[in-house]
C-alpha cells in the first residue's frame, strides 16, 4: 500500500471504530491480567498474616506478639463482649491464654475480597476449635469475618466477628 492509500484506509470511521474496539478489549484483558496476579500476591500476603494470627492464638508463648498484627483501632466483636482497640484485646487474651491450651484448630470454608485497590480486605471462614480452659474440655464451631488494612507496608487485622454456631 502506497502513504495516500494508508491514510485513506485510517480516516474510515468503521476502520477506526474497529481498532478502538480491538484495543478496549486488549487493554481489558492486559488490565485483568494484570490484577489477577496482583490479586493473587496480595491475597497470599493477607492469608500469612492471617496464619500468623492463627499460630499466634494457638500459642501460649506468643500471646504478647498479638499486638503486632492488630491495628492500633482494632474492633472485636465476640458473643456478648466488644473490644475498642488493640491494647484492650492484647490484655484480655493474655489474660485468657493463661489457662486456655488449644489442641485443634481448623479453618474452612475461607472466601476473601480485596477493596481499594488491594489495601483492604474482607475474610470469611468457617472455624473448629478445641481444647481446655481452665482444666475443662472444650470446644466450639462457627464463623469469623474479618478485615483487614494494608498500611505502611504491612497487613494490619482491623476488625474481627466472631459467630459461633448455637
Amino acid at each position: 500500500m502506497n502513504r495516500k492509500k494508508i491514510t485513506l484506509f485510517l480516516k474510515d470511521p468503521f476502520i477506526i471504530l474497529l481498532g478502538l474496539i480491538i484495543f478496549f478489549f486488549v487493554g481489558r484483558w492486559l488490565i485483568r491480567t494484570f490484577n489477577s496476579a496482583e490479586d493473587q500476591r496480595l491475597k497470599g500476603q493477607v492469608w500469612q498474616t492471617v496464619q500468623q494470627i492463627k499460630q499466634t492464638l494457638s500459642s501460649q508463648s506468643a500471646a504478647f506478639s498479638l499486638a503486632t498484627y492488630c491495628h492500633r483501632r482494632l474492633t472485636v466483636v465476640l458473643p456478648g463482649k466488644r473490644y475498642e482497640n488493640r491494647d484492650s484485646l492484647v490484655v484480655a487474651w493474655q489474660s485468657w491464654n493463661k489457662d486456655l491450651r488449644i489442641t485443634q484448630c481448623t479453618v474452612r470454608d475461607s472466601t476473601m475480597q480485596l477493596f481499594g485497590k488491594g489495601r483492604f480486605a474482607i475474610i470469611t471462614f468457617s472455624y473448629e476449635l478445641a481444647g481446655t480452659y481452665q482444666h475443662k474440655d472444650f470446644s466450639s464451631q462457627g464463623w469469623i469475618l474479618a478485615n483487614l488494612v494494608k498500611e505502611q507496608g504491612k497487613w494490619w487485622l482491623t476488625a474481627m466477628q466472631v459467630l459461633p454456631q448455637q
